[in-house]
């Protein structure tokens, strides 16, 4: 019994839980997105680049070496110079020796090819931003779709609603069989859209739980904006847009970042064949109770051994063969990205134009279908008019339903396709342009 009460408790907590509401405009979603985990994944990758910085450095650094030990000798008795008196007194007999050394290089100049390395290493590091400002676009762009669907089915559910309510009230005045079953028939079929579209909702709303990184339950994610409204925005000029594509689309930008790191890394690859001038010293010590030391300038005792050197001097490689094909390679490489280019521009600048067009011919059909909008509710209060005196059938008042159902659909519609090509030309240019997210 006990269980069970806590049980039941549980449940009855868990129902009673408190559901905060949190409400957004489109604005806040699409900056509330540039949080996304798949973003900040993408943000953590480009960002490995960086470390190609840092390892091109460490590769101009000053190289150090140390060596240090100690190990077994065995004990000998001589002289260098005076070897006949040389002689191991016992193999037997051992000692310890200890050496150490250290030497360190320095590349003073390599032509400019740590530069040309870092450099590229920096261009790599933004074609990385590059693509995390590609993937944001597009899901920017699904946002924008996902905002503008979820107030259009808004629209169509307040229509639904408010044709059904109407129908009710006919059918509560009338007793015309053929009137009855025919309003009927438009009845059932608006209240099965009508689910279909709250379905919908639904889906959209956990959609924008993910948009805005939350994933509780207890919460509900609402919009300030509830339904979908005409408002008709400033068009500049195609040539505006196209010089946005040129200057601000991120897959160009890459290539853009691309050809250049490609010839740097060319012109470093070809530094290769040049001489380096470098510094360098080196220090070395040991020491054994095992041998005698060698006090001769002549003599190389390396057991018992205090010496420092250092200068300048040059490190010159001669490898011209692979030198030279790496370089070429690079060089291709380039001329390929500059091709590619080219033919990018080239479809994107037809794609801007489209949505330019699309833009334009949009406003117009959105007055065009206002109007026949505008018609269609004028004939349906005729037509229910006409009725209420026995001049007009059945089939004249569902055909007037029908039509101003399916003429305010096309209106909105019309007004969804009219958002979206302002999302399609702020994909297709690289950037927002949409002037109602800009302000």
């Amino acid at each position: 019994m006990k269980i069970l009460f806590i049980f039941s408790s549980l449940i009855f907590s868990s129902i009673c839980l408190p559901q905060l509401d949190k409400s957004f405009t489109l604005k806040e979603i699409l900056k509330l997105s540039e949080n996304l985990d798949e973003i900040s994944e993408m943000k953590f990758e480009a960002q490995k680049s960086q470390l190609d910085s840092e390892i091109i450095k460490g590769n101009y650094n000053p190289k150090f070496e140390v060596v240090a030990g100690i190990g077994p000798i065995t004990e000998a008795y001589g002289n260098a110079i005076s070897s006949q008196n040389s002689k191991i007194t016992d193999v037997k007999n051992w000692n310890a020796v200890f050496q150490f050394s250290i030497g360190a290089n320095y590349p003073i100049y390599t032509w400019g090819q740590k530069n040309d390395y870092l450099e590229a290493a920096r261009l790599n590091e933004l074609i990385g931003t590059e693509k995390v400002n590609a993937a944001l676009n597009e899901i920017k762009y699904k946002i924008k779709e996902t905002y503008s669907a979820h107030l259009l089915t808004n629209n169509l559910i307040d229509l639904a609603s408010e044709t059904l309510s109407e129908i009710d009230e006919i059918l509560a005045k009338v007793s015309n069989k053929d009137v009855t079953y025919r309003l009927n028939i438009l009845k059932y079929q608006l209240e099965s859209k009508k689910t279909e579209l709250l379905n919908h909702l639904k889906l959209s709303e956990s959609a924008f739980k993910y948009f805005t990184n939350d994933e509780s339950q207890e919460t509900k994610i609402t919009l300030k904006d509830k339904w979908l409204e005409y408002n008709k925005r400033e068009l500049n000029e195609l040539k505006h847009y196209l010089q946005i594509l040129e200057s601000s689309r991120p897959e160009l930008k890459q290539i853009d970042y691309g050809i250049s790191a490609k010839n740097l890394l060319s012109n470093a690859v070809k530094k290769s064949n040049l001489p380096q001038f470098g510094a360098y010293i080196k220090y070395q010590y040991s020491y054994t109770s095992a041998r005698e030391p060698q006090d001769s300038v002549y003599a190389y005792d390396p057991y018992n051994e205090n010496r420092a050197v250092g200068g300048i001097g040059v490190k010159w490689n001669f490898d011209l063969g692979i030198t030279n094909g790496q370089s070429a390679k690079h060089k291709v490489e380039s001329i390929q990205l500059k091709s590619k280019k080219i033919d990018a521009f080239k479809k994107l600048s037809l794609l801007v134009k489209k949505n330019w067009i699309q833009i334009k011919t949009l406003e117009q059909n959105i007055k065009d279908t206002s109007k026949a909008m505008k018609f269609a509710k004028k004939l349906l209060q005729r037509t229910l008019a006409a009725g209420t005196f026995g001049l007009s059938n059945s089939k004249s008042i569902v055909d007037s339903y029908e039509e101003r159902i399916l003429t305010y659909k096309d209106y909105v519609q019309k007004i969804h396709e009219y958002n979206m090509a302002w999302a399609n030309l702020s994909l297709s240019v690289g950037q927002e342009v949409d002037p109602l997210l800009l302000e």
